[in-house]
């Protein structure tokens, strides 16, 4: 329906459908044999149209979205997508391409919150599932409407066209009027957007990732050339953005009287003329159909010096979308959410204020997990899940303090454990590690509260326990010994 077309308009279907039109005069008959073998040239001079989905994608992106290419029907929220390349390369592709493509479904999850959502509006019940109601039911129409500008664009026959679209019509005006210089606009018409908002999806998503543990263990972070790790990621879909229609204009700069003269143009005569324009006008219409197959495009209004023209789709086709990535760390547990559009235009976004082991409330559900574990009446599974804690826990943690830990007394802070102190192993190392992320985070609250952080030695403290809070317990939450015992624990797995 959308592909590119390089715009034949030639003598062979031009035959075929003057046959079908009889009506029309012998004069115009002439004129159209003269501009559509004229257009086979013009074809030759467009293949430039190789461009058309990265101009295209670029269109989209104007719009604060990342492009579906090529536009398709079955995308909505609730699409996971698998991601194998790496972020570096995706944007590499991203920028010269201008759009990634949608492979690797990975799974399609509803979402349950529309109705909330919306709050019955749009059409939204408690058993719709968009887009289906408006597909099937109530109509597009019911659906919350965008609105796009206009995009411009020109051709010339040094430069070729300075804006490729996936859009039938372009091509075939081109030939129609003949032109290697024109200009012109299009618009995205009887638009549409539907979604769901991040926090509803992403614990969606989670629920989802939970059962589905051991499927995401396969997509664990794998060593890279770099001493680094390469992440698997899932793209969610939050919001789809539609099209139903396109309008295209185009203005012949070509055109001058002189042309219109020698016969290189199309002039429709006065209004007075109404009828061989309408005659003329269908016609136009029939051939350009069969000049583009699959294409359902319709001439407005035409002239040497201008053309309208409307390309409608059967059904409303997604164009764009948003939506948010998520990495599967080891064990198969998902990382912090990251939003996609950041990621493609290599946006610099805020982080979190905290990561989830780096606070108190994590911390101590940890902390109880592990008081829980001994006192587990299942003993010898218990007994195996807290040795391989230790066991992780023993490759976590450092030989000695990486920084100076810093206690409240009566005259400021007090350094009870300097660094370097080494650290002697002991039976549970788990907890002792727990221990050592505890004085951490103190260290780095108790240094913030009495606002020394610019002075020294506390400022070099305060960044060297923050890293060491930091890579640690990022360490310790994507250990498979943990997520085992979470779900033992906790959720009786």
């Amino acid at each position: 329906m959308l592909a590119a077309t390089q715009g034949r308009v030639c003598s062979s279907c031009m035959g075929e459908n003057m046959r079908k039109k009889k009506s029309v005069s012998f004069s115009t008959t002439a004129l159209l044999a003269t501009i559509l073998l004229s257009g086979c040239t013009t074809a030759m001079r467009n293949k430039n149209l190789e461009k058309v989905a990265k101009d295209w994608s670029l269109v989209i992106r104007a719009s604060q979205m990342i492009p579906v290419y090529p536009l398709t029907e079955d995308l909505q929220p609730g699409d996971v997508r698998l991601v194998s390349t790496p972020i570096e390369d995706q944007i590499k592709i991203y920028k010269k391409k201008g759009f990634i493509p949608l492979d690797q479904h990975f799974v399609r999850l509803y979402p349950d919150g529309y109705q909330a959502f919306y709050t019955n509006r749009y059409g939204i019940s408690s058993t719709s599932i968009p887009p289906k109601n408006w597909q099937e039911e109530i109509g597009w129409s019911n659906a919350p409407s965008v609105a796009f500008p206009p995009y411009n664009f020109s051709v010339s026959t040094k430069t070729g066209l300075k804006l490729a679209i996936p859009i039938q019509g372009v091509p075939v005006a081109l030939g129609l009027m003949n032109t290697g210089n024109a200009s012109g606009s299009v618009l995205i018409d009887d638009a549409h957007t539907y979604g769901i908002d991040n926090f509803h999806m992403e614990k969606q998503v989670r629920d989802w990732a939970i059962t589905n543990r051991a499927r995401l263990q396969d997509y664990e972070p794998k060593p890279d050339n770099s001493n680094g790790k390469s992440y698997h990621f899932l793209r969610v879909i939050t919001r789809v953005y539609v099209t139903g229609r396109v309008n295209i204009s185009i203005r012949n700069d070509n055109t001058t009287d002189s042309n219109l003269a020698a016969g290189g143009g199309l002039d429709f005569g006065s209004p007075t003329n109404a009828k061989a324009y309408a005659e003329t006008l269908e016609a136009f219409n029939e051939l350009a159909k069969s000049s583009a197959p699959g294409a359902n495009l319709s001439i407005n209004t035409m002239s040497s010096r201008s053309i309208t023209m409307s390309e409608p789709f059967d059904r409303p086709l997604v164009i764009g979308y948003l939506g948010f990535d998520l990495p599967i760390l080891k064990g198969g547990r998902l990382g912090n959410l990251i939003s996609t559009r950041a990621q493609l235009e290599n946006i610099s976004v805020i982080g979190s204020s905290s990561k989830p082991l780096e606070t108190v409330y994590h911390r101590a559900a940890l902390a109880h997990m592990n008081e829980a574990l001994k006192k587990s009446k299942n003993e010898k599974k218990a007994v195996s899940i807290k040795n391989k804690l230790n066991e992780g826990a023993k490759e976590i943690l450092p030989e000695a303090y990486e920084f100076t830990f810093y206690e409240p007394s009566d005259s400021g802070l007090t350094s009870t454990i300097v660094k370097g102190t080494v650290i002697p192993p002991r039976q549970d190392q788990f907890k002792q590690l727990l221990d050592y992320l505890s004085n951490a985070y103190d260290t780095i609250e108790n240094i913030q509260s009495e606002k020394l952080h610019e002075q020294e030695p506390y400022q070099e403290t305060l960044h060297l326990a923050q890293k060491a809070l930091q890579e640690k317990s990022q360490q310790l939450q994507g250990t498979a010994a943990l997520i085992r015992a979470v779900d033992y624990v906790f959720f009786g797995r």
